[in-house]
């Protein structure tokens, strides 16, 4: 069951969360409900094929949640309805991932820089192995 933020909850709407999943990090924006009385995240993931929102606990699945701050100038409820209207919009690791998905939403550029890190990686190591 969603309920509304209490007054207490109001100063974390849309702050970007993230938590480690080995060699990427997921990240995900909080929302504006509470689930079964637990805070919400909205994320963007492949599992679900794009838009999620879901407890807290669940998008950590028991790993550390940090705080990424807050993105762009939107007000944060703003940034939060961006989110909803990307629902069943789908995703893609290289269109549309959650990085590109938590900048889109707060009307930020979108990018991945974990993307374009690995991508970096893997131009490097080619460039070794053809050149060596």
């Amino acid at each position: 069951m969603f309920l509304p933020f209490s007054k207490p909850h109001q100063d974390l709407v849309a702050r970007v969360v993230s938590v480690s999943h080995g060699f990427y990090r997921h990240v995900g924006i909080i929302s504006d409900r509470l689930i079964d009385g637990e805070l919400a995240v909205i994320s963007f993931s492949q599992e679900a094929n794009g838009f999620l929102e879901e407890r807290i606990s669940a998008f950590s699945r028991g790993r550390n949640i940090k705080n990424e701050g807050y993105l762009g100038k939107l007000n944060p409820y703003q940034a939060v309805a961006n989110a909803r209207r990307l629902k069943g919009f789908p995703y893609s690791l290289k269109n549309f991932n959650c990085e590109h998905f938590v900048r889109v939403v707060h009307g930020v550029k979108k990018e991945s820089p974990q993307l374009q890190f690995w991508g970096a990686i893997a131009g490097v190591a080619g460039a070794i192995a053809l050149f060596g």
